[in-house]
């Protein structure tokens, strides 16, 4: 999970908020995660052995990836990701946050929002229904401003409560 702790989303539940599934891979799958972790350690292990040093830290840290492949993570792991959000915080507060314009690489199969449908057909291959789909596409996330919507529109013209008149 991605800055929503286990324990905050049965606060989203019980707020009627959403929370976004992200697409980042060392977030939505453990080994991804300890792959990236080893891989920021060996960067910073030859950045001090090989002080100022540019072209020995570079083909040593080809050499670590060469010898310790990037796990994959796809479409499945995404779908596990939401799965898991949807038990702890349910369908109803579930959104695709997909994080696609700050990340450098993204689930296999899912490139870009043009691959949203094969995501949908794994929830739907998964018992997920329409409807469900439907709301965690896009639909839970509209509800959530239009609500905010609303309450703007209530506050207009009132000052925040730390500026004084």
């Amino acid at each position: 999970m991605r800055n929503v702790p286990d324990d905050v989303l049965p606060l989203v539940k019980a707020n009627g908020g959403v929370v976004m599934a992200t697409y980042v891979p060392g977030f939505i799958n453990a080994a991804r995660q300890a792959w990236e972790a080893a891989r920021a350690g060996e960067r910073q292990r030859l950045a001090a052995l090989y002080i100022g040093q540019l072209d020995r830290q570079g083909a040593a840290m080809a050499e670590w990836d060469a010898k310790n492949p990037r796990p994959p993570v796809g479409i499945k792991d995404v779908a596990d990701h939401i799965d898991r959000l949807v038990k702890l915080a349910g369908v109803d507060h579930v959104g695709i946050g997909g994080d696609l314009d700050g990340i450098d690489s993204t689930p296999t199969g899912l490139e870009g929002v043009e691959t949203y449908p094969a995501l949908i057909a794994e929830l739907l291959r998964r018992g997920h229904s329409e409807a469900d789909c439907e709301k965690i596409a896009g639909g839970n996330l509209l509800r959530v401003m239009e609500a905010a919507e609303k309450v703007a529109a209530g506050m207009a013209g009132e000052l925040p409560p730390d500026v004084k008149p």
